[in-house]
């Protein structure tokens, strides 16, 4: 088995946030006297400046990403110690805030710590999970593969439907062509499928309907193979029921894919900001504490 995030070095972060969680345990715990737990405790100091330290460590990831030439780790160690770190964030921000919540400043930057870590799990499922469903949905082909052999398909449909009468070549090819595969970021987040496709009515009338999932074509050309009226036709209209029903699984493979990128994409685009606003939100939280509380 491959090693991912979580297995890396056979989870050796996962024993480090472990160990800063039962440290933050007994710092939090050794409070006491008249105060209590709380945030302005030198306990609670100590595990603010923990969590605040941890917190600037982890927005790093982004920079060590970018810098190919750094010798300060691999990028799968600072992604793994990400992960385990800042899942013990939660614990550590709850140990420093004592599990004391308000309306101000300091409890948003615990909220948006919150929202950032619990994304972030999102993230990890994510990456470990859809990257191999993208691979076995294209049968570990590229996506410019993918496409060269869509079109190879597309081809080999056109060759063979031209044997055969106008009105089926009028519905397979405008079929073809108003496949929908991509579309907005929101057409592929919810694996949209706008397809549509021609079909003359009563001889005289062109209709659009919909095409989705190819299975209206599938149908129509299936329904063509008992009325052929040429020896040749049936087994003509075979091949080109045979051809479209692999053409129909490579392109809901395809758009399944894309619904998998995207969903990666979007998550990132929500997750960074929602870091840069905690980053804000936590430099407002050090500051009033240090000159105003």
């Amino acid at each position: 088995m491959s090693e991912n995030m979580l297995s890396y070095r056979k989870s050796y972060y996962l024993y480090i946030s472990l160990t800063l969680i039962l440290i933050s345990y007994f710092i939090y715990r050794s409070q006491a006297g008249i105060e209590g737990s709380n945030g302005g405790t030198p306990q609670g100091y100590i595990l603010g400046t923990l969590a605040t330290v941890l917190v600037v460590w982890l927005a790093l990831l982004g920079v060590r990403k970018r810098s190919f030439q750094s010798r300060l780790g691999s990028v799968k160690a600072w992604v793994s110690a990400h992960v385990y770190l800042g899942s013990s964030l939660i614990v550590v921000a709850s140990f420093h805030s004592a599990f004391q919540l308000g309306i101000n400043i300091h409890s948003f930057a615990f909220l948006l710590l919150l929202l950032v870590i619990f994304s972030g799990f999102y993230g990890v499922f994510a990456y470990i999970r859809y990257p191999a469903k993208i691979v076995a949905l294209s049968n570990g082909r590229s996506g410019e593969e993918s496409l060269a052999l869509l079109n190879s398909l597309k081809e080999e449909i056109v060759a063979t439907y031209k044997e055969l009468d106008s009105e089926l070549q009028m519905t397979v090819s405008s079929a073809i062509e108003r496949t929908g595969i991509a579309g907005s970021t929101l057409d592929m987040l919810l694996a949209r499928d706008k397809s549509m496709m021609c079909l003359t009515v009563f001889g005289t009338r062109v209709d659009v309907v919909s095409n989705r999932a190819q299975q209206p074509l599938i149908d129509f050309v299936a329904k063509r193979i008992p009325r052929g009226n040429r020896a040749t036709e049936p087994e003509l209209l075979l091949s080109l029921l045979n051809l479209l029903t692999r053409r129909q699984q490579l392109v809901e493979n395809l758009r399944v894919s894309l619904q998998l990128k995207a969903r990666m994409r979007v998550w990132l685009f929500i997750h960074t900001p929602i870091s840069v606003a905690l980053l804000v939100a936590l430099t407002i939280h050090v500051v009033s504490v240090f000159f105003y509380w």
